[in-house]
């Protein structure tokens, strides 16, 4: 079960049936990617925050970055 956010206020909570699912970090949607930037923690290699497909920068066939990476490499273009 899930806590998550809505646009216009308050909140909902989704039961997933057992299944463990990610959410975006951005928009709370869910989230099939990791981001591939550079790493928040000295143990890790990459960012891996949960992001959307709507929320991800692809930078390659299989790299996304987060909007805090894409932010943070000079690619925020202002969108």
């Amino acid at each position: 079960m899930s806590v998550v956010p809505l646009p216009g206020g308050g909140w909902m909570i989704l039961c997933s049936r057992g299944q463990v699912k990610t959410w975006c970090v951005h928009c709370h949607r869910p989230a099939p990617l990791l981001c591939d930037g550079p790493p928040r923690r000295a143990s890790a290699t990459t960012c891996d925050r949960p992001i959307c497909s709507g929320c991800a920068t692809k930078i390659s066939d299989d790299r996304h970055l987060c909007l805090d990476c894409r932010r943070g490499s000079g690619m925020d273009f202002g969108w």
